[in-house]
Protein backbone atom coordinates (compact mmCIF):
# COMPACT_ATOMS: atom_id res chain seq x y z
CA UNK A 1 0.00 0.00 0.00
CA UNK A 2 3.05 2.26 0.72
CA UNK A 3 3.51 2.54 -3.20
CA UNK A 4 -0.29 3.36 -3.43
CA UNK A 5 -0.43 6.22 -1.50
CA UNK A 6 3.00 8.03 -2.84
CA UNK A 7 0.09 7.98 -6.20
CA UNK A 8 -2.60 9.54 -4.62
CA UNK A 9 -3.29 13.16 -4.81
CA UNK A 10 -6.37 14.97 -2.66
CA UNK A 11 -7.74 17.87 -5.13
CA UNK A 12 -10.36 20.44 -4.87
CA UNK A 13 -12.95 21.43 -8.05
CA UNK A 14 -10.28 24.32 -8.70
CA UNK A 15 -6.95 21.78 -9.05
CA UNK A 16 -9.11 18.95 -11.08
CA UNK A 17 -9.54 18.75 -14.97
CA UNK A 18 -13.16 18.97 -15.34
CA UNK A 19 -12.95 17.20 -18.93
CA UNK A 20 -10.76 14.32 -17.38
CA UNK A 21 -12.72 13.69 -14.47
CA UNK A 22 -16.20 13.91 -16.45
CA UNK A 23 -14.49 11.63 -19.16
CA UNK A 24 -13.43 9.37 -16.26
CA UNK A 25 -16.90 9.41 -14.79
CA UNK A 26 -18.52 8.54 -17.91
CA UNK A 27 -16.40 5.26 -18.95
CA UNK A 28 -16.28 4.20 -15.25
CA UNK A 29 -19.18 1.47 -15.09
CA UNK A 30 -20.11 2.73 -11.77
CA UNK A 31 -20.11 6.28 -12.42
CA UNK A 32 -23.03 8.38 -12.55
CA UNK A 33 -24.49 11.76 -13.11
CA UNK A 34 -23.99 12.50 -9.14
CA UNK A 35 -20.80 11.99 -9.71
CA UNK A 36 -20.27 15.03 -12.70
CA UNK A 37 -19.02 17.89 -12.22
CA UNK A 38 -22.39 19.83 -12.50
CA UNK A 39 -23.89 18.27 -10.02
CA UNK A 40 -20.74 18.55 -7.47
CA UNK A 41 -20.85 21.99 -8.83
CA UNK A 42 -24.78 22.64 -7.59
CA UNK A 43 -23.67 21.30 -4.17
CA UNK A 44 -20.75 24.20 -3.65
CA UNK A 45 -23.25 26.75 -5.41
CA UNK A 46 -25.90 26.09 -3.27
CA UNK A 47 -24.11 25.96 0.07
CA UNK A 48 -21.45 28.02 1.59
CA UNK A 49 -20.41 25.09 3.84
CA UNK A 50 -19.91 22.51 1.58
CA UNK A 51 -16.63 22.04 -0.17
CA UNK A 52 -16.10 19.31 -3.39
CA UNK A 53 -12.84 16.68 -2.57
CA UNK A 54 -11.56 14.22 -5.26
CA UNK A 55 -9.20 11.49 -3.56
CA UNK A 56 -7.90 10.22 -6.88
CA UNK A 57 -4.98 7.55 -7.37
CA UNK A 58 -3.29 8.20 -10.69
CA UNK A 59 -0.73 6.76 -12.81
CA UNK A 60 -0.66 8.10 -16.54
CA UNK A 61 -4.39 8.96 -15.83
CA UNK A 62 -7.18 8.08 -12.94
CA UNK A 63 -7.04 4.74 -11.97
CA UNK A 64 -9.73 5.17 -9.19
CA UNK A 65 -11.15 8.10 -7.21
CA UNK A 66 -13.93 8.94 -4.61
CA UNK A 67 -15.70 11.94 -5.11
CA UNK A 68 -16.76 13.97 -1.84
CA UNK A 69 -18.67 16.40 -0.58
CA UNK A 70 -17.35 17.91 2.96
CA UNK A 71 -20.08 19.47 4.95
CA UNK A 72 -19.77 21.23 8.29
CA UNK A 73 -22.53 21.12 10.08
CA UNK A 74 -23.40 21.89 13.82
CA UNK A 75 -19.71 21.70 14.62
CA UNK A 76 -19.11 18.31 12.71
CA UNK A 77 -17.30 17.88 9.32
CA UNK A 78 -18.66 15.04 7.58
CA UNK A 79 -17.31 13.71 4.02
CA UNK A 80 -20.08 12.22 1.96
CA UNK A 81 -20.49 10.17 -1.16
CA UNK A 82 -22.22 11.47 -2.35
CA UNK A 83 -25.28 13.31 -0.67
CA UNK A 84 -28.71 13.46 -2.06
CA UNK A 85 -27.59 11.91 -5.40
CA UNK A 86 -26.75 8.41 -3.39
CA UNK A 87 -24.88 7.00 -5.76
CA UNK A 88 -21.42 7.92 -5.52
CA UNK A 89 -19.06 5.15 -4.02
CA UNK A 90 -15.11 4.19 -5.43
CA UNK A 91 -15.15 4.80 -9.12
CA UNK A 92 -12.58 2.64 -11.41
CA UNK A 93 -11.32 3.05 -15.09
CA UNK A 94 -12.08 -0.01 -16.74
CA UNK A 95 -9.19 0.84 -19.27
CA UNK A 96 -6.95 -0.35 -17.29
CA UNK A 97 -8.01 -2.87 -15.03
CA UNK A 98 -10.52 -4.85 -13.53
CA UNK A 99 -14.31 -3.03 -13.18
CA UNK A 100 -14.07 -2.73 -9.52
CA UNK A 101 -11.40 -1.38 -7.61
CA UNK A 102 -9.20 -4.16 -6.48
CA UNK A 103 -8.52 -4.20 -2.37
CA UNK A 104 -5.36 -2.77 -2.12
CA UNK A 105 -6.71 0.41 -4.25
CA UNK A 106 -10.06 0.89 -1.60
CA UNK A 107 -7.70 0.47 1.01
CA UNK A 108 -5.70 2.99 0.09
CA UNK A 109 -7.94 5.24 -1.30
CA UNK A 110 -10.21 5.06 2.58
CA UNK A 111 -6.98 5.47 4.31
CA UNK A 112 -6.42 8.76 2.71
CA UNK A 113 -9.71 9.89 3.22
CA UNK A 114 -9.41 8.60 6.71
CA UNK A 115 -6.55 10.99 6.83
CA UNK A 116 -8.57 13.81 5.93
CA UNK A 117 -11.10 13.04 8.81
CA UNK A 118 -8.76 14.94 11.62
CA UNK A 119 -10.23 17.05 14.74
CA UNK A 120 -13.86 17.24 14.97
CA UNK A 121 -15.42 15.38 12.10
CA UNK A 122 -18.68 13.31 12.14
CA UNK A 123 -19.61 10.71 9.59
CA UNK A 124 -17.90 9.55 7.04
CA UNK A 125 -20.36 7.84 4.07
CA UNK A 126 -19.93 6.10 0.87
CA UNK A 127 -23.19 4.97 -1.06
CA UNK A 128 -21.95 1.56 -3.51
CA UNK A 129 -24.56 1.31 -6.00
CA UNK A 130 -23.03 -1.30 -7.94
CA UNK A 131 -21.39 -3.01 -5.08
CA UNK A 132 -17.61 -2.11 -5.95
CA UNK A 133 -16.35 -1.25 -3.07
CA UNK A 134 -17.36 -4.07 -0.93
CA UNK A 135 -13.53 -4.42 0.54
CA UNK A 136 -14.39 -1.79 2.52
CA UNK A 137 -16.62 -4.24 5.22
CA UNK A 138 -13.24 -6.32 5.35
CA UNK A 139 -11.45 -3.27 6.74
CA UNK A 140 -14.02 -2.45 9.66
CA UNK A 141 -16.44 0.14 7.77
CA UNK A 142 -19.79 -0.48 8.89
CA UNK A 143 -22.66 -0.88 5.86
CA UNK A 144 -26.47 -0.41 5.94
CA UNK A 145 -28.76 -1.61 3.29
CA UNK A 146 -30.62 1.27 1.20
CA UNK A 147 -33.12 0.53 -1.25
CA UNK A 148 -34.28 1.97 -5.03
CA UNK A 149 -36.79 0.86 -7.75
CA UNK A 150 -35.54 0.38 -11.46
CA UNK A 151 -38.11 0.08 -14.15
CA UNK A 152 -36.46 -1.91 -17.00
CA UNK A 153 -37.31 0.02 -20.04
CA UNK A 154 -38.16 -1.77 -23.53
CA UNK A 155 -37.30 -0.58 -27.31
CA UNK A 156 -41.18 -0.16 -28.00
CA UNK A 157 -42.89 1.37 -24.74
CA UNK A 158 -45.79 -0.29 -26.46
CA UNK A 159 -44.47 -2.70 -24.96
CA UNK A 160 -44.28 -1.07 -21.50
CA UNK A 161 -47.77 -0.46 -22.00
CA UNK A 162 -49.26 -3.75 -22.88
CA UNK A 163 -47.62 -4.78 -19.89
CA UNK A 164 -49.01 -1.94 -16.81
CA UNK A 165 -51.81 -3.63 -14.75
CA UNK A 166 -55.54 -1.85 -16.02
CA UNK A 167 -55.66 0.55 -13.39
CA UNK A 168 -52.56 2.83 -14.92
CA UNK A 169 -53.61 2.64 -18.11
CA UNK A 170 -56.84 3.54 -17.16
CA UNK A 171 -55.40 6.77 -14.72
CA UNK A 172 -53.26 7.33 -17.65
CA UNK A 173 -56.15 7.74 -20.27
CA UNK A 174 -57.95 9.80 -17.53
CA UNK A 175 -55.74 12.14 -17.28
CA UNK A 176 -55.54 12.42 -21.22
CA UNK A 177 -58.93 13.07 -21.64
CA UNK A 178 -58.60 15.44 -18.63
CA UNK A 179 -56.18 17.66 -21.57
CA UNK A 180 -53.16 17.43 -19.72
CA UNK A 181 -50.46 17.98 -21.68
CA UNK A 182 -46.37 17.45 -20.45
CA UNK A 183 -43.81 20.88 -21.08
CA UNK A 184 -40.83 21.24 -20.34
CA UNK A 185 -39.35 23.75 -17.30
CA UNK A 186 -37.94 26.53 -19.61
CA UNK A 187 -36.97 29.20 -17.40
CA UNK A 188 -36.29 30.64 -13.81
CA UNK A 189 -39.62 31.52 -13.61
CA UNK A 190 -41.09 27.77 -13.79
CA UNK A 191 -38.48 26.59 -11.70
CA UNK A 192 -40.20 29.20 -9.02
CA UNK A 193 -43.54 27.38 -9.93
CA UNK A 194 -42.80 24.20 -9.53
CA UNK A 195 -40.78 24.71 -5.98
CA UNK A 196 -44.22 25.75 -5.06
CA UNK A 197 -45.62 22.53 -5.89
CA UNK A 198 -42.48 20.80 -4.06
CA UNK A 199 -43.87 23.14 -0.94
CA UNK A 200 -47.27 21.96 -0.99
CA UNK A 201 -46.65 18.49 -1.38
CA UNK A 202 -43.90 18.48 1.58
CA UNK A 203 -46.95 19.79 3.54
CA UNK A 204 -49.49 17.12 2.40
CA UNK A 205 -46.76 14.51 3.31
CA UNK A 206 -46.63 15.33 6.45
CA UNK A 207 -43.72 17.71 6.37
CA UNK A 208 -43.02 21.56 6.97
CA UNK A 209 -41.09 22.19 4.19
CA UNK A 210 -39.31 20.82 0.88
CA UNK A 211 -35.62 18.78 1.72
CA UNK A 212 -34.07 21.74 -0.26
CA UNK A 213 -34.40 25.38 -0.55
CA UNK A 214 -35.16 27.21 -3.81
CA UNK A 215 -31.58 28.19 -4.58
CA UNK A 216 -31.00 24.18 -4.79
CA UNK A 217 -33.46 24.17 -7.69
CA UNK A 218 -32.48 26.81 -9.42
CA UNK A 219 -28.67 26.07 -9.27
CA UNK A 220 -30.04 22.70 -10.91
CA UNK A 221 -31.77 24.02 -13.84
CA UNK A 222 -28.55 26.04 -14.18
CA UNK A 223 -25.47 23.88 -14.02
CA UNK A 224 -27.17 20.44 -15.14
CA UNK A 225 -28.94 21.95 -18.58
CA UNK A 226 -27.58 18.71 -20.89
CA UNK A 227 -28.24 15.92 -18.36
CA UNK A 228 -31.42 17.84 -16.77
CA UNK A 229 -35.25 16.68 -17.92
CA UNK A 230 -37.58 18.99 -15.97
CA UNK A 231 -40.93 18.77 -16.69
CA UNK A 232 -44.43 20.05 -15.87
CA UNK A 233 -47.90 18.98 -16.02
CA UNK A 234 -50.05 21.48 -17.19
CA UNK A 235 -54.17 21.53 -18.59
CA UNK A 236 -54.76 24.89 -20.30
CA UNK A 237 -51.82 26.99 -19.35
CA UNK A 238 -52.57 25.91 -15.90
CA UNK A 239 -49.45 24.13 -14.25
CA UNK A 240 -50.31 21.43 -12.05
CA UNK A 241 -47.54 18.80 -10.98
CA UNK A 242 -43.53 18.49 -11.58
CA UNK A 243 -41.36 15.69 -12.47
CA UNK A 244 -37.13 16.59 -12.45
CA UNK A 245 -35.04 13.44 -14.08
CA UNK A 246 -31.66 13.20 -14.77
CA UNK A 247 -30.71 10.98 -18.28
CA UNK A 248 -27.20 9.60 -17.95
CA UNK A 249 -25.49 6.76 -19.89
CA UNK A 250 -28.62 3.78 -20.23
CA UNK A 251 -30.35 5.31 -17.42
CA UNK A 252 -32.85 7.95 -16.87
CA UNK A 253 -33.14 8.80 -12.63
CA UNK A 254 -35.81 10.33 -11.36
CA UNK A 255 -34.71 12.71 -8.74
CA UNK A 256 -37.86 14.57 -7.11
CA UNK A 257 -41.58 16.04 -8.10
CA UNK A 258 -44.84 17.22 -6.39
CA UNK A 259 -48.16 18.16 -7.04
CA UNK A 260 -50.40 21.39 -6.14
CA UNK A 261 -53.13 19.54 -4.23
CA UNK A 262 -55.81 20.81 -6.01
CA UNK A 263 -54.57 19.33 -9.10
CA UNK A 264 -54.29 15.78 -8.26
CA UNK A 265 -57.96 14.83 -9.73
CA UNK A 266 -56.15 15.38 -13.04
CA UNK A 267 -53.74 12.18 -12.75
CA UNK A 268 -51.17 14.71 -13.25
CA UNK A 269 -48.11 12.55 -11.72
CA UNK A 270 -49.56 9.55 -13.26
CA UNK A 271 -48.90 11.42 -16.95
CA UNK A 272 -45.86 12.59 -15.71
CA UNK A 273 -44.32 9.21 -14.72
CA UNK A 274 -45.79 7.74 -18.39
CA UNK A 275 -44.29 10.47 -20.29
CA UNK A 276 -40.89 10.00 -18.70
CA UNK A 277 -41.41 6.41 -19.38
CA UNK A 278 -42.10 6.46 -22.67
CA UNK A 279 -39.53 9.28 -23.44
CA UNK A 280 -36.77 7.00 -21.86
CA UNK A 281 -37.98 4.01 -24.20
CA UNK A 282 -37.98 6.61 -27.18
CA UNK A 283 -34.61 7.97 -26.18
CA UNK A 284 -33.10 3.97 -25.91
CA UNK A 285 -32.85 4.47 -22.10
CA UNK A 286 -32.05 1.09 -20.92
CA UNK A 287 -33.24 1.36 -17.09
CA UNK A 288 -35.55 4.04 -15.19
CA UNK A 289 -34.62 4.51 -11.56
CA UNK A 290 -37.25 5.98 -9.39
CA UNK A 291 -35.69 6.34 -6.64
CA UNK A 292 -36.05 5.42 -3.15
CA UNK A 293 -39.45 5.34 -1.30
CA UNK A 294 -39.45 6.36 2.12
CA UNK A 295 -43.31 5.11 2.84
CA UNK A 296 -45.29 2.02 1.69
CA UNK A 297 -47.48 4.69 -0.38
CA UNK A 298 -45.06 6.00 -2.26
CA UNK A 299 -43.05 2.54 -2.84
CA UNK A 300 -46.86 0.84 -4.01
CA UNK A 301 -47.26 3.48 -6.36
CA UNK A 302 -43.59 2.46 -7.95
CA UNK A 303 -44.12 -1.10 -8.16
CA UNK A 304 -47.48 -0.52 -10.12
CA UNK A 305 -45.52 0.76 -12.86
CA UNK A 306 -44.00 -2.00 -12.87
CA UNK A 307 -40.73 -0.96 -11.05
CA UNK A 308 -38.46 -3.90 -9.12
CA UNK A 309 -36.60 -3.26 -5.59
CA UNK A 310 -32.56 -3.00 -5.78
CA UNK A 311 -31.07 -3.14 -2.43
CA UNK A 312 -27.24 -1.77 -2.33
CA UNK A 313 -25.29 -0.43 0.66
CA UNK A 314 -23.80 2.51 1.87
CA UNK A 315 -20.90 2.00 4.30
CA UNK A 316 -19.81 4.47 7.14
CA UNK A 317 -18.36 5.40 10.03
CA UNK A 318 -18.87 7.61 13.13
CA UNK A 319 -16.75 9.57 15.17
CA UNK A 320 -16.78 8.68 19.08
CA UNK A 321 -17.88 12.61 19.36
CA UNK A 322 -20.25 12.11 16.92
CA UNK A 323 -22.15 9.41 18.36
CA UNK A 324 -22.22 11.00 21.82
CA UNK A 325 -23.86 13.96 20.13
CA UNK A 326 -26.47 11.76 18.45
CA UNK A 327 -27.19 10.22 21.75
CA UNK A 328 -27.99 13.23 23.65
CA UNK A 329 -29.79 14.58 21.10
CA UNK A 330 -32.19 11.83 21.38
CA UNK A 331 -32.29 12.35 25.37
CA UNK A 332 -33.25 15.80 24.94
CA UNK A 333 -35.93 14.64 22.54
CA UNK A 334 -37.23 12.10 25.18
CA UNK A 335 -37.04 14.70 27.64
CA UNK A 336 -38.88 17.73 26.05
CA UNK A 337 -41.86 15.25 24.92
CA UNK A 338 -42.70 15.15 28.75
CA UNK A 339 -42.12 18.36 30.12
CA UNK A 340 -41.81 22.23 28.30
CA UNK A 341 -37.28 21.95 27.73
CA UNK A 342 -35.72 24.91 29.68
CA UNK A 343 -35.15 27.60 27.20
CA UNK A 344 -31.21 27.08 27.97
CA UNK A 345 -31.67 23.53 27.29
CA UNK A 346 -33.46 23.64 24.07
CA UNK A 347 -30.89 21.98 21.02
CA UNK A 348 -30.93 24.40 18.60
CA UNK A 349 -32.51 23.90 14.85
CA UNK A 350 -28.95 23.24 13.59
CA UNK A 351 -27.82 20.53 16.06
CA UNK A 352 -30.87 18.41 15.34
CA UNK A 353 -29.62 18.97 11.15
CA UNK A 354 -32.44 21.29 10.16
Amino acid sequence: MPNLMSSIEVLGLNTLDHDEWNTFVMEAINGTVFNTIEWIKVWQNSFPNATPLFIVLREKEIQSAIPLIKIRKAGFTNYYSMPYGDYGGILSNPKSQAPSPNYSQVEALFSQLSKLAKGRWGTIAISDFYDTAKDLESIGVQKVKTTTHILTLADNYQEIWGKLIPLKRQLVRQSQRKGVEIVKVKDEQDVVECYKMLEETAVRHGKRKPRFKLNFYLNIFNEMGKYLRWTMATVEQKKLATSICFAYKDTLTYWDGGAYSNALEYRPNDALMWDGIKWGSENRYEHFNLGGSPSKGLARFKEKWGAKTKDYWTYYLQSAGFKIAKYLIGKFKVQSSKFKTPRLLRIHPSIRGE
